[in-house]
């Protein structure tokens, strides 16, 4: 594999590395900079070549031996011995009938995705560096035709014969109009249209000692923005204290102390779930302690 390598400074140069692009205005693209350092859960820069042979070794085992290549692929157990569908690092399901091992990737606008059903001795590998590519489900279309002879047939999903449409209900428009209005998801019902707290509770400094890191809140431009290391992104509310945020990141929910005060945050993302962060009072340049 002369290709590969673990990517630990995403300032370094990589040879022949492809830029990734995600779709811009008027049909056009615009590049999107891979900005990550992070080595364990990304970081793997490799191509199609060396792919195939890293995926070959799951056959011939020449790379760490058999048990050892067994046990890369042996799903994990929860506490209860529930067996789950996860291995080391690759997923273990079935598809059409056929066990395959498969993984998905993404970061930036890279796309990819890794398909082997192991007792047809086919493998699919899709990468791509376009965001709107779907990676996953073109693998699976191509094994569908390659291995359409030894998958079960896909069963068209459609209502049973002897069903019969249910009877229209009229109901008086006086009575819907009783209904009418806003609604949030809320766990297992729906709940009626909140009220708001102001966006001047959540405007501040956060911290968190896991990372070792402080992101802001601020308002700009009408708009609520978290503010962290590598660029600021747009809050969007879901519920009173809740935001949805654009990926990697997925939301971001307020915490507040019994006087109902506006005191921390907890975070996830695609890979990370509840980061904790408390609010602080930072110190402005001129050392007043009053914020600019």
């Amino acid at each position: 594999m002369n290709h590969t390598q673990i990517q630990g400074d995403h300032h370094r140069v990589i040879q022949n590395l492809a830029d990734s692009y995600r779709p811009g205005t008027n049909g056009n693209y615009e590049a999107m900079s891979l900005s990550d350092s992070t080595v364990g859960e990304t970081g793997v820069v490799t191509d199609v070549e060396d792919l195939a042979r890293w995926d070959e070794n799951f056959y011939d085992s020449k790379v760490g031996g058999q048990r050892l290549i067994a046990q890369m692929q042996e799903p994990g157990r929860l506490g209860n011995g529930q067996r789950t569908r996860y291995a080391a690092g690759l997923g273990v399901d079935q598809y059409r009938g056929l066990t395959v091992i498969e993984h998905s990737g993404s970061i930036a606008a890279y796309r990819s995705h890794y398909l082997r059903a192991p007792a047809c001795n086919v493998s699919v590998i899709v990468l791509s560096n376009a965001e709107d590519l779907p990676a996953t489900d073109l693998a699976h279309r191509v094994a569908d035709i390659v291995l359409a002879d030894r998958m079960r047939p896909n069963e068209a999903a459609g209502p049973s014969p002897a069903s019969k449409p249910p009877a229209n209900l009229e109901l008086p428009t006086s009575l819907l109009d009783a209904y009418a209005g806003d609604y949030q998801l809320a766990p297992n019902d729906f709940a009626p249209r909140f009220q708001q707290p102001p966006v001047s509770e959540y405007v501040g400094d956060f911290y968190s000692p896991e990372l070792r890191v402080i992101y802001g809140v601020e308002f700009r431009q009408g708009q609520l923005c978290l503010e962290h290391p590598r660029g600021r992104v747009v809050m969007t509310r879901a519920t009173p204290d809740s935001f949805d945020l654009p990926f990697p990141l997925d939301g971001l929910r307020f915490q507040r102390d019994q006087a109902g005060h506006c005191v921390g945050f907890v975070i996830s993302g695609a890979r990370a779930k509840n980061v904790a962060f408390r609010k602080v009072d930072l110190p402005s340049d001129d050392g007043t302690g009053k914020k600019d």
